[in-house]
């Protein structure tokens, strides 16, 4: 699926004071393009709870349309706000690799049977043309029993991409419960060495304790015999 956003060439080198109008600096480049623009931001924060980095944006620059990716997010790392957006103009024709997230639905027959489901891959990479990589890729995990996995190379993808992700990765799987009897010794283990001294540290600080009752009646002598 394409989105489509208006954007404007930045008429302000000031970049706090676009954002206190309510706009987002950005870029677009690729190897004819390089671009400083401005969206406005509710816009692109609608836009960007939908899209993915492998969704097609096309940018509306002064009457052109450049079909874009997205290559770049900057968020504040305290208020989370959004800073600053890069986008990525490719010829045509040209290839690209790009990161598509994955999308489990279903209910695991194994998680109903008392296991716990575990997503291991958030994403993998696609390389094609730009208009065979998928927005997303769904998995279905309905099927999957305790102790049952999906691996990379399970994944279907459309005729001219390919995927970059190793096969081997795993992408889901479903763990065994743990028993009680497990969680209980394993409860018991941390707190045993959370508690209990190593070997030899009661010894040094009897020592060490030893050691001092000697110093401080051999400095009593010493008063003494003064």
């Amino acid at each position: 699926m394409a989105y489509t956003l208006e954007a404007t060439v930045r008429e302000k080198s000031n970049p706090r004071a676009m954002r206190r109008e309510g706009k987002v600096p950005a870029i677009v480049y690729g190897p004819k393009t390089h671009e400083l623009i401005a969206l406005d931001r509710k816009v692109i924060e609608r836009v960007l709870g939908k899209a993915t980095r492998s969704s097609r944006i096309d940018l509306k620059v002064n009457g052109d349309t450049m079909g874009t990716f997205i290559r770049e997010m900057q968020y504040h790392p305290l208020t989370d706000e959004l800073l600053h957006l890069d986008f990525y103009h490719p010829p045509s024709d040209e290839p690209l690799t790009l990161e598509v997230p994955i999308h489990l639905y279903g209910d695991a027959k194994g998680r109903k049977n008392g296991g716990i489901v575990s997503q291991i891959s958030e994403q993998v990479e696609v390389y094609g043309p730009t208009d065979r990589i998928p927005e997303r890729i769904d998995i279905e995990i309905s099927d999957l029993d305790i102790h049952d996995s999906i691996y990379a190379s399970e994944i279907d993808l459309p005729e001219g991409a390919e995927l970059i992700t190793p096969a081997e990765s795993l992408i889901v799987t479903v763990f065994a419960p743990r028993s009680r009897a497990e969680e209980e010794a394993a409860e018991t283990t941390a707190e045993a060495a959370g508690l209990e001294p190593e070997e030899g540290e009661a010894d040094v600080e009897l020592a060490e304790g030893e050691e001092a009752a000697v110093d401080e009646g051999d400095s009593e002598a010493e008063d003494e015999d003064e």
